[in-house]
């Protein structure tokens, strides 16, 4: 019910929210990821060998890989039932390349809509949805048939990016309290109308609705987790706390995420999965060096670099 309130990507709102320069060279295709991709003519590209470099090469210049693991660690963390089998939206620019404007550069993307099945817990759907989208993916049933997703996870550099990316999201927007309070905080913007305008039947409905998305919302992280592990050896218990600050004059960042100056992070990432950590620097500061567990790392260049970076996670 509360998916619903979705908005419509249309293209004038995607050329205003990604700065493209009219709506007449903006090409979508919408449905099951197999049939989106035969459409646009890249299933080839992605059910190659992504142990090659050169068939990674080829996808990455075709797809906005972040873009397309973001599109899955989301609907994976809400359980999203109803894709990629259905549901999956794709659009890439068709018109002249405008180096000002990165998304020009023609390569697909992916939108994320019609979330009605995410946190769903109606028994109804069990048998022809399953209860686990993840699942449903790498045994390639129910809803989860036919996606490019587990060949890609071959490619070390997209699984290793994946769970970063997974991490990321469970240590910041989808933080289990944080998705049960806006779960919360969303009900409550239309109880009174439910109650005012339903019947008694369709609301003791909602309600269990509302009850089931909580109960699914508290656990899906640790099912996530434990879905790792079956699926690609990763224990829960073979983590660590990664904790970034950065001073005056200095943020750092790595994939999707920046922390900036002053305003300390701390987060839950696998260990052996690497990330680099970009310091980027504002005018008129140098970089001057890294402490990692309490040891100073300095630039082998002390020089007035704009980035440097460190690894963690090895």
């Amino acid at each position: 019910m509360l998916a619903e309130l979705e908005p419509t990507f249309s293209d004038s709102l995607l050329a205003h929210r990604f700065d493209l320069p009219d709506t007449d060279h903006i090409k979508k295709k919408k449905g099951k990821e197999s049939s989106v991709f035969r459409k646009l003519d890249v299933t080839d590209i992605f059910s190659a060998d992504m142990t090659q470099k050169e068939n990674r090469d080829v996808l990455e210049q075709t797809a906005d890989m972040d873009d397309y693991l973001l599109e899955y660690a989301f609907n994976i963390l809400t359980n999203n039932l109803d894709w990629p089998y259905n549901n999956v939206e794709a659009w890439h620019w068709t018109g002249d390349y405008d180096p000002q404007r990165p998304f020009t550069d023609g390569r697909l993307r992916f939108v994320i809509f019609d979330s009605d099945k995410a946190f769903n817990a109606d028994p109804e759907l069990e048998g022809g949805f399953g209860t686990d989208n993840l699942t449903n993916i790498m045994e390639n049933i129910h809803i989860g048939r036919d996606s490019a997703f587990p060949n890609i996870m071959k490619a070390k550099t997209y699984s290793d990016k994946f769970f970063t990316i997974l991490s990321d999201l469970m240590n910041t927007s989808f933080q289990t309290d944080h998705v049960v309070d806006l779960i919360r905080e969303s009900y409550a913007q239309v109880q009174e109308d439910v109650k005012s305008y339903y019947t008694e039947e369709y609301r003791q409905q909602i309600e269990s609705d509302f009850e089931g998305a909580l109960n699914l919302a508290s656990s899906r992280n640790e099912t996530v987790r434990a879905d790792l592990q079956t699926w690609f050896g990763l224990s829960p218990e073979d983590r660590y706390q990664l904790e970034v600050s950065a001073g005056d004059g200095v943020s750092v960042s790595w994939d999707f995420m920046s922390v900036p100056r002053k305003t300390p992070y701390t987060g839950s990432y696998y260990t052996d999965i690497p990330i680099t950590l970009t310091a980027s620097v504002a005018p008129g500061w140098r970089f001057d060096h890294w402490e990692v567990n309490g040891k100073n790392y300095v630039p082998k260049e002390q020089a007035d670099e704009a980035d440097e970076s460190v690894t963690e996670g090895t």
